[in-house]
C-alpha cells in the first residue's frame, strides 16, 4: 500500500548484518547468538510494523466512498511520513481536534 516494508526490510538487513559480522568475529554460530537478530528486530519496530499492518487492513477494507470522505477530511492537515499508521493519527487528531470546538461551540450556546 505505502511501500513502508521496504524500510523494515533494509533496517532488518542492517541488523543482520551485524549479527553475523559479531557471531563470525567471535566464532559463535550458536542459536542463543543468532537468535540476538530476532531480538533486535522486535525491539526496534515489531509493535510499529504489526501497528501499520492494522491500520492497513483497515484502511484495505473500507470503500472507495468512504476513502474518498476521509481523505477530504483531512484537508489542510500535513502528514509528514506517509505510512498507514500516520494516516490513522491524523485522521484520530482531527476528529479530537473537531470534538474539542464543537464542544466549545457547545459551551458559548449554554
Amino acid at each position: 500500500m505505502t511501500g513502508g516494508g521496504i524500510l523494515y526490510a533494509m533496517q532488518a538487513g542492517e541488523i543482520a548484518g551485524e549479527v553475523i559480522a559479531e557471531a563470525v568475529q567471535g566464532k559463535d554460530f550458536s542459536k542463543r547468538k543468532l537468535l540476538e537478530y530476532d531480538r533486535r528486530w522486535k525491539s526496534e519496530f515489531e509493535k510499529l510494523l504489526e501497528t501499520g499492518l492494522k491500520a492497513k487492513e483497515l484502511f484495505s477494507n473500507l470503500s472507495d466512498e468512504d476513502l474518498n470522505m476521509l481523505a477530504h477530511s483531512l484537508d489542510g492537515v500535513k502528514i509528514n511520513v506517509f505510512t498507514p499508521w500516520s494516516l490513522l493519527r491524523a485522521l484520530i487528531n482531527k476528529a479530537e481536534s473537531k470534538d474539542a470546538i464543537q464542544a466549545g461551540e457547545g459551551a458559548l450556546l449554554s
